[in-house]
């Protein structure tokens, strides 16, 4: 394990740094492993309700965004110049790694109706970004998560949810980016089922509502199967613990995954 040294602000010793999101991935040209992340800061900031601003808050703060990489073959960190037109402010925590790149969802705008989303990617080979435009969702009827499908494939998770007479239904949608377009890739419908986490090895991963203890569990649904399977994991530490195995292709293991 290596820790990583924070964002130095050499020039700015008065910066507020607003860390916002990282990446990490595999640079096939160089053999290198890098790390992407994403920063503001304010300098020249003060609060309001301080009664002898500074000198520099007195002239007005302003912020700036900073995009650093790190290398594992040179140990050492380098700032990435962004085109000024490029905004990558809004981006959610919502990611993913996806054959030498590196994927996060981003809030474009809203309106009183729908919420605009797009893709954002940054290329660890060619150390660059690049934009993808997701269609419109629902304001507060759906939600997005980003996914891993393959090796060379990512895909977006749309969800909404609806209630029935015999409980809430979630309609889950599988989007997949091929050649700069999103194609409907499955579409599921499953009751009592919150939200997705992943997807690993044609199967999904999902949290089932609250039971009566008010424990969310673990629930598997397998694509070829169509079946739902409850893992007997309740435990937020565990089923955390569970998804970093699941990362590494371990969740659906024997035992763990029913025997599989």
């Amino acid at each position: 394990m290596k820790l990583l040294d924070p964002p130095q602000m050499r020039h700015y010793s008065d910066a507020i740094i607003n860390f916002m999101c990282s990446g990490f991935g595999y640079d096939h040209k160089s053999d290198d492993y890098k790390v992407v992340r994403i920063f503001d800061y304010l300098y020249h900031y003060c609060t309001v309700k301080m009664k002898n601003p500074c000198r520099y808050c007195r002239g007005g703060g302003k912020t700036e965004m900073k995009v650093e990489v790190f290398s594992l073959k040179t140990d050492s960190w380098k700032q990435i110049k962004v085109a000024a037109d490029f905004d990558l402010d809004g981006i959610s925590s919502s990611s993913c790694n996806v054959n030498g790149s590196y994927y996060w969802i981003k809030l474009n705008h809203r309106d009183d109706t729908l919420f605009h989303y797009s893709v954002v990617s940054f290329d660890f080979t060619r150390e660059c970004f690049s934009n993808i435009s997701l269609p419109p969702i629902h304001k507060d009827k759906e939600h997005d998560i980003l996914v891993k499908v393959h090796d060379d494939m990512v895909g977006v998770i749309r969800y909404e949810r609806a209630s029935q007479s015999f409980g809430v239904v979630t309609t889950f949608r599988l989007l997949v980016l091929k050649e700069s377009s999103w194609i409907p890739w499955v579409c599921v419908d499953l009751c009592d089922v919150e939200r997705p986490l992943m997807l690993h090895q044609g199967r999904f991963l999902f949290l089932k509502k609250k039971n009566s203890e008010g424990m969310e569990q673990l629930v598997v649904y397998d694509l070829e199967t169509k079946k739902l399977e409850d893992l007997d994991i309740y435990d937020y530490l565990y089923l955390v613990l569970c998804l970093a195995s699941a990362a590494e292709g371990i969740i659906y293991s024997e035992g763990i995954g029913g025997g599989r």
